[in-house]
């Protein structure tokens, strides 16, 4: 079986997480991507062919042999910032793509504008360079109907769907999609209670304010000597004033790690293997550029596949909804009170964390899934070429 994988957005870890659980199958994997997203993208294993997307007509060479190529699937890992170009793309083969942001695909354009500074702006430069200049709202309709199945990658999130489009119900593929496996990650030797914050420090995706308070927290209520780590690149000036902010906090008993930079795969799995617990602060409501996205319904948290690949607990706020592809070590906090509790108590070892090892059900293994769903394309003629 042949799997072209295409990312041309900027999700590269999740091209990397799909090439790791297939890495001992019989799928032969090639990648269409960009350079600067390939650079990211840590493989254990080489795979097939790799294509650069070249935006010069002299350089179409390589995209016109990959378009005419006999895949047995085409899987957009992202397409969710340049609809021209991906409508633009034909291939003799069934395209699935991966759904990260239910309303942005789905939902008719309908602009609630938010009242902050940043988001007038944001909303603004998009309305402007995407929607009118590129005619986003025009593309955008025609790639979604050209796509022959949708994968999302849990169950709420497929369920959400099927709420709000039920017309497109035979194009939601009915079992999520699920890319992330376990890991058998080494300890490393440590004198310190590791928690670890991953991904860009960005106020549209996590609550940093809770972080802080965690810092300030812990500076003054343990003796025991813990490390907070923020395993991402600092989102402009908000994120540069949280990391000098948590700076103010460390102490002898209390360590501050930081990266002003995209944090690699191997320095992530050094820090993993020195992490007792993840803590992931989502926020309940975020933007992505004009929509209203709500995590635990309509998009995911990457921390929770980061919490299964590593075979780590990891701590989200109550309201966030888990399914059966969520893993088994999430604990949830209902409030700041409650969160530093459960913190507390895990550092001064009066309660453990589960030590149950992440496992995903053998149906919902990537290679068993990719399989069945091109089995099931082929069978049901979805191909409309």
């Amino acid at each position: 079986m042949r799997l072209l994988i295409v990312e041309l957005d900027y999700h590269p870890e999740v091209v990397q997480g799909i090439c790791a659980a297939l890495e001992n199958s019989d799928i032969e994997i090639s990648l269409l991507t960009k350079e600067s997203i390939y650079q990211k993208v840590e493989l254990n294993k080489p795979i097939g062919e790799v294509f650069f997307y070249e935006t010069k007509k002299s350089d179409l060479t390589n995209l016109t042999y990959v378009q005419q190529e006999n895949w047995d699937l085409v899987l957009f890992t992202t397409a969710q910032t340049n609809f021209k170009r991906s409508t633009k793309l034909s291939f003799n083969a069934p395209v699935a793509v991966i759904v990260h942001n239910v309303h942005a695909y789905f939902k008719r354009f309908f602009i609630k504008p938010s009242l902050q500074p940043f988001f007038i702006w944001k909303d603004l430069s998009f309305l402007i360079r995407i929607v009118l200049l590129q005619l986003d709202f025009i593309y955008r309709k025609k790639f979604i109907e050209s796509v022959d199945v949708f994968l999302f990658p849990s169950q709420f999130m497929l369920n959400y769907a099927i709420k709000i489009l039920p017309s497109f119900v035979d194009r939601f593929y009915k079992k999520p999609f699920h890319w992330i496996e376990a890991k058998e990650m080494n300890k490393r030797e440590k004198d310190f209670f590791g928690i670890t914050v991953i991904g860009a420090i960005d106020k549209r995706r996590k609550d940093y304010d809770q972080v802080i308070e965690l810092a300030s927290f812990l500076r003054k209520e343990t003796t025991q000597k813990v490390k907070i780590t923020l395993a991402g690149s600092p989102s402009g000036s908000y994120g540069k004033r949280v990391v000098a902010r948590l700076k103010t906090f460390e102490s002898n008993n209390l360590l501050i790690q930081t990266f002003d930079h995209f944090v690699p795969e191997h320095i992530m799995e050094e820090i993993a293997g020195e992490t007792d617990c993840l803590f992931a602060p989502i926020v309940h409501k975020t933007r992505h550029h004009i929509w209203t996205e709500f995590y635990g319904q309509t998009k995911i948290s990457g921390n929770i596949n980061s919490a299964i690949k590593y075979n780590l607990p990891i701590l989200i706020p109550s309201f966030y909804q888990t399914d059966s592809t969520s893993g088994e070590n999430i604990i949830t906090y209902n409030d700041k009170s409650n969160l530093f509790q459960i913190i507390i108590n895990k550092i001064n070892r009066t309660s453990s964390f589960s030590s149950q090892s992440s496992h995903i059900n053998k149906e919902l293994k990537l290679e068993m899934l990719i399989k069945n769903l091109v089995k099931d394309l082929n069978r049901n003629s979805v191909l409309n070429r």
